[in-house]
């Protein structure tokens, strides 16, 4: 059965010095359009903060969780592309989160995106909902949501070409902003009750849709 507000996968991660653009131009040319042919994947995006850690955020819309255990997504993690092979490796402190959207408020995208990661007992039914209705009105979004990790990690060829990956968080809020805030992102979360809450800006880097990748 599929979720009602969707699927989302996550992916924050560093790259080593010296490799950043080619890894922009792996991600852009090859990686994105190939995550687009994927049967469930409708919307890929690639996010950059120099301030943020880690500095790189993906963003990967799907139709529901299960499209992350399907036999076709498993099969590229585990068939990865000879270009593929040589970028992973400059990947440091990924954090790959597999989650459902629990809450959806508001409609549109922003060129910035917020990231509220949350862990630790933070509740999944009305509880995070109003958090995630209390920090988009503190910060003024136009839209948010709030996921809750479900994807189990699986070994998978990719995940072992990466430099040790780290425990990603239990929920996100993600927050789609009309520009850069003024003040701090701290002052968004003030309240929150999380044994862990780690905040960061994202500016758009690259949009894709698997419509538009289906096209090239």
């Amino acid at each position: 059965m599929s979720d009602e507000n969707g699927g989302l996968l996550a992916i924050w991660n560093d790259i080593a010095g010296g490799a950043e653009n080619e890894f922009r131009r792996w991600h852009s040319r090859e990686h994105l359009p190939e995550r687009m042919s994927v049967p469930g994947f409708k919307r890929g995006r690639r996010l950059f903060s120099s301030q943020a850690q880690p500095r790189w955020l993906t963003l990967y819309e799907v139709d529901d969780a299960s499209v992350l255990s399907s036999t076709a997504y498993l099969d590229r993690l585990n068939n990865p592309t000879e270009w593929t092979q040589s970028v992973l490796p400059s990947f440091v402190a990924t954090e790959r989160m597999g989650a459902s959207i629990a809450h959806r408020h508001g409609s549109g995208r922003g060129g910035v995106v917020g990231t509220v990661r949350l862990w630790g007992a933070i509740g999944q039914g009305a509880e995070l909902d109003a958090l995630l209705r209390k920090v988009m009105d503190t910060s003024g979004a136009l839209a948010g949501v709030a996921a809750i990790a479900t994807e189990t990690p699986q070994q998978t060829r990719e995940r072992g070409l990466r430099q040790g990956d780290l425990a990603p968080s239990e929920a996100v809020l993600l927050l789609e902003l009309g520009g850069w805030p003024e003040g701090d992102v701290e002052g968004f979360i003030t309240g929150i009750a999380a044994e862990r809450v780690v905040t960061d800006l994202y500016r758009l880097e690259h949009d894709i849709t698997s419509a538009e990748a289906g096209s090239s």
